[in-house]
């Protein structure tokens, strides 16, 4: 899912899913963090320090297990470093 205005995207990737996820980045208006959120315990795990290109398509790897032991994550990818912070 992501937002009309293009500065937010959220796509949950469950247990069963293997692999990477591919995302169409021309979603986004800008420059693009991505974070992983645990949806077990809703920490967050940075994909990388520097942004991504808003354009083309991006892989994304989920990282191992989460914390209750399971293959679910949430791919957070913002324009925005502030869609992060608590």
């Amino acid at each position: 899912a992501a937002t009309i205005e293009g500065d937010l995207l959220v796509a949950y990737v469950p247990p069963a899913h293997s692999g990477a996820v591919s995302v169409d980045m021309s979603a986004l208006k800008d420059k693009v963090f991505a974070n992983w959120l645990d949806p077990s315990n809703g920490k967050i795990v940075a994909v990388r320090a520097a942004s991504f290109s808003n354009s083309g398509t991006q892989q994304f790897t989920p990282p191992a297990k989460n914390a209750s032991g399971f293959n679910d994550w949430v791919l957070v990818l913002a324009t925005s470093r502030r869609a992060f912070s608590r």
